[in-house]
């Protein structure tokens, strides 16, 4: 029996840097002097530094400021500081609680710092508050189908594809949920329905493939094989016995 791994695993984060103002002209900008100011030359900065020292004085100026947390928060994060951007988003949320963002960013973080109850309390929590947004169901079904609960990822993929239904990704992540619940036919489906919409998704042929060889269609799993490996260019190997489920997890923003 061939096993699945996960392969390409980025969370969706919302990389989000929320402007207070703008400048209605092309005048030079004077230098920063309210909190406002200073948040908004961090947005502008060019380096992490400079927008962490920007976002910093701007919260020295205003303790309460969410939205300079948050931006430093996901600075901090990409810079691999978790535990500075999971402080800031905790004081991000301190100050606005109604913000869906702030949860999901918050999510991510736990993801990563492998608090997986945590991620999947703070991603629930942003799809309370904004139950519209397809990648926070994306992010909650990614953990939950690493946590071994499928119908429940599953559910969460259902959620992103009644509002994207053409989101290739997710039809090739549910269906490797629907594989790891030997719901071959339903997996099939899915991994051609990606493929349809995406032609050149090398990791659905490779995953249809698996699913054409436990369905015996050995002939129609070399084909898709050789396509995935074609797409990448001869990176995978030929032979069928070395095949493993893939699933990815997407680009970082949406």
């Amino acid at each position: 029996m061939f096993q699945y791994v996960f392969t390409s695993m980025l969370l969706y984060f919302f990389c989000v840097f929320q402007p207070i103002f703008s400048f209605a002209d092309e005048s030079p900008s004077p230098s920063p002097v309210t909190a406002d100011q200073w948040y908004e030359q961090g947005l502008k900065s060019k380096t992490q530094e400079e927008k962490i020292q920007c976002f910093s004085k701007a919260i020295e100026l205003k303790p309460e400021f969410s939205e300079a947390y948050n931006s430093r928060g996901i600075v901090k994060e990409g810079k691999n500081d978790l535990t500075g951007a999971l402080d800031d988003f905790n004081k991000a949320i301190e100050f606005k609680k109604d913000d869906a963002t702030l949860y999901h960013n918050r999510g991510f973080v736990r993801y990563v710092l492998n608090d997986l109850a945590g991620a999947i309390s703070d991603y629930s929590e942003a799809i309370r508050l904004n139950p519209k947004k397809a990648s926070t169901y994306y992010n909650r079904g990614f953990i939950k189908y690493n946590q071994g609960l499928f119908n429940e990822a599953i559910e969460d993929y259902n959620n992103v594809l009644e509002i994207n239904p053409d989101d290739a990704v997710t039809l090739n992540n549910r269906g490797v949920a629907y594989f790891a619940k030997n719901d071959l036919d339903f997996a099939m489906r899915d991994m051609t329905k990606a493929i349809e919409i995406n032609p050149r998704y090398a990791d659905a042929f490779y995953n249809r493939g698996i699913a054409k060889y436990h369905l015996a269609d050995y002939d129609g799993a070399e084909r898709d094989f050789a396509k995935a490996d074609e797409l990448r260019q001869g990176s995978l190997i030929a032979s069928p016995k070395y095949k493993t489920i893939q699933t990815q997890e997407g680009k970082k923003n949406s």
